[in-house]
């Protein structure tokens, strides 16, 4: 059997003293970790707030470097309550992930996002379907972009563009019960077949005619493109590439002559108000290709003109059917991969002593449209010899009554030469004029009779407030003043086309009119020289 030996513990006498003193001293330390705690707690909630509003400020300046610039081009309203936008993106900086469209009747507004974005110069129509507010009462449509911010959060920009949709007329028929077109509605009305004669291009393939049929048309319908090509190896394949509203469509086209004559025909779709262009390209059996643009409606081809100076054309420039456009005072020169277009009816001029230089461009001549040798005018309808720059008449004379050479009408506005009449229903407004007038400008208001593009507030004539001496009694038959008197206004300056009194000439001081003490009683301009109800005029 096993001893197991016992085990001696040895206990320690505690007094109740100590117990209160241990106590004290763990309150002590409770104390201070309670204390390092809020300490700590009250330091994360200040870091918090710190960090949003150091978050927030970075975001600002995220936002603030943006220079996105989105534009409504147009708007209509189809079917009673389909609306369609359409869209542009002008230059400017900044990267979106989609955008607010806000339809507002003035008082309640619908908004609806759509998740797109459009590159700098993109043009895109957009289709909603509105089921809060009623077309009928539609007043703005406004766009607004939406971005995505490093702390990945999404936040709504400013408004970048607003149209006015109060004065829109819903399609639908037009008003003989028929569906309207597209481009009937863009003013190509009763336009069927438009059948273009091409010339210049260089290379192994050229494209010498080109039909679009019908020119005008409704989703829905048939419409054939058809080209003419002479190539000096065989043509194996041609397609065509066109951006719609919303899709892109790539056409095949099928040979249906030897003559190098090809077609294709589609049925029309994703189709609403904007332009649209066919890009029909051709590749021969030695791999060379060339392409040519057929267009559906006008472009602002003559946005591209400055008259008076020379222009080299290198990209598309289309005429609208039935106009006049040209370049009056310079010559034209069409480099690679311009192509100048004339729609039917339409009339391309340039002036004897000018011309035309084909430098591997091409020239696409519509149904009855003309390039014509004469000059081109502007409209002077208020015989002030200057014009606005707009509607251009062809004339084979030098000179016509009532119109002003284009040349002559500088449209670059410098501060040196700037040629635009502002208001051709007044003759006094007009570039140069010096005059100031009391009443705005016939037709057009205001006071820029100058036309000067960069006029803020108009310029008054008069700007002094006057006044006369003052007379009072000094002592006894001594008449003193308070001040001498100046010419000017007697009160504030007033208005442009407003009447108030003028001081001419302020009169004599009180002290020479000796032995007439009379007036320092009831005379304050005493031999004052004053013009009651002076007009200020202003310019």
């Amino acid at each position: 059997m096993i001893k197991r030996k016992k085990r001696k513990f040895n206990f320690i006498k505690i007094n109740e003293e100590d117990i209160v003193l241990s106590k004290k001293g763990l309150s002590s330390i409770v104390a201070t970790l309670i204390i390092i705690l809020l300490v700590i707690v009250v330091a994360s909630i200040i870091w918090v707030v710190v960090k949003n509003v150091v978050q927030e400020g970075s975001e600002g300046v995220e936002l603030g470097k943006f220079t996105l610039d989105l534009q409504i081009e147009r708007a209509q309203i189809e079917d009673g309550d389909v609306t369609v936008v359409v869209v542009r993106r002008n230059p400017g900086k900044g990267d979106f992930i989609g955008m607010n469209f806000i339809f507002s009747d003035g008082e309640n507004s619908e908004i609806i996002r759509e998740d797109s974005v459009l590159q700098e110069l993109e043009e895109r129509s957009f289709t909603f379907t509105l089921t809060q507010i009623s077309t009928s009462n539609l007043k703005t449509i406004s766009i607004a972009p939406i971005f995505k911010l490093s702390s990945g959060k999404e936040s709504v920009g400013d408004v970048t563009g607003s149209f006015d949709a109060s004065g829109l007329i819903p399609i639908g028929a037009n008003g003989d019960g028929e569906p309207m077109g597209n481009f009937e509605f863009l003013g190509f009305k009763g336009t069927g077949t438009v059948d273009y004669t091409i010339s210049g291009g260089q290379g192994s393939i050229n494209f010498t005619r080109a039909i679009v049929d019908p020119l005008d048309v409704l989703p829905g319908d048939n419409q054939t493109f058809t080209v003419h090509i002479t190539s000096t190896y065989s043509i194996i394949n041609v397609t065509s590439f066109t951006q719609l509203d919303n899709s892109n469509s790539t056409l095949v086209f099928e040979k249906i002559s030897e003559d190098e004559i090809w077609s294709v025909n589609w049925i029309v779709n994703d189709t609403h108000i904007t332009e649209y262009r066919t890009h029909v390209t051709a590749i021969d059996s030695e791999g060379n290709s060339n392409s040519i643009t057929l267009t559906w409606t006008d472009g602002p081809c003559q946005n591209l003109v400055t008259h008076g100076q020379n222009l080299i054309l290198d990209q598309e420039c289309i005429t609208g059917a039935y106009s006049v456009g040209g370049i009056d005072g310079g010559n034209l020169t069409i480099s690679t991969g311009g192509v100048l277009i004339l729609d039917m009816s339409s009339d391309w001029a340039f002036n004897d002593g000018k011309s035309i230089i084909m430098a591997g461009g091409t020239i696409a001549i519509g149904q009855a449209a003309s390039i014509k040798k004469g000059n081109l005018f502007y409209t002077d309808a208020d015989g002030d010899g200057y014009a606005p720059n707009s509607g251009l008449t062809f004339s084979t004379s030098p000179t016509l009554s009532g119109k002003v050479r284009a040349k002559d009408i500088s449209v670059i506005p410098t501060t040196s030469a700037y040629t635009i009449d502002c208001c051709d229903s007044d003759a006094n407004a007009k570039p140069y004029q010096t005059s100031y007038f009391t009443t705005e400008r016939i037709g057009c208001g205001g006071y820029n009779y100058s036309c000067d593009p960069w006029a803020g507030q108009p310029e008054k004539q008069w700007t002094i407030t006057g006044n006369c001496p003052t007379c009072y009694w000094e002592a006894e038959g001594i008449c003193g003043q308070t001040f001498w008197g100046n010419v000017g206004w007697d009160g504030a300056v007033p208005a442009c086309g407003v009447s108030l009194d003028y001081i001419i000439h302020p009169g004599f001081d009180c002290g020479s009119r000796s032995g007439q003490y009379d007036l320092c009683l009831d005379e304050n301009c005493p031999g004052a020289d004053i013009e009651y109800d002076r007009t200020q005029a202003c310019r």
